[in-house]
């Protein structure tokens, strides 16, 4: 399990650090933050954020990965652990890369 603070496109979360089963869920179209948490005994919120559909049905068999950008062009793969989408610039990791539906440069 672990936290996320930042959607895919580093924007912080409305609802705060959310749980999830892994860091890339961001990427994913079932990720759903949402801030489920409870009034405590002296009567003050605290915030339980968790993916709100891994929370209620578990995460989905299928994942569908959300590209960077309509385009999203990226170099041959190295050794590096992130890409560069030559279109939108935006810092993918190599994972999601290989699951995303995306164009090499040659």
């Amino acid at each position: 399990m672990a936290t996320v603070t930042k959607d895919r496109l580093k924007k912080p979360l409305w609802c705060g650090e959310t749980r999830v089963a892994h860091k890339d869920c961001v990427w994913l179209s079932c990720f759903n933050p949402h801030d489920c948490g409870y009034t405590n005994s002296r009567g003050r919120w605290t915030r339980d954020g968790r993916c709100l559909t891994r929370d209620r049905k578990g995460c989905p068999d299928e994942e569908r990965v959300l590209p960077c950008c309509d385009d999203p062009l990226f170099t041959k793969f190295k050794a590096a652990c992130f890409k560069r989408c030559l279109n939108c610039g935006m810092v993918v990791p190599v994972e999601i890369v290989r699951k995303m539906k995306a164009k090499f440069e040659s």
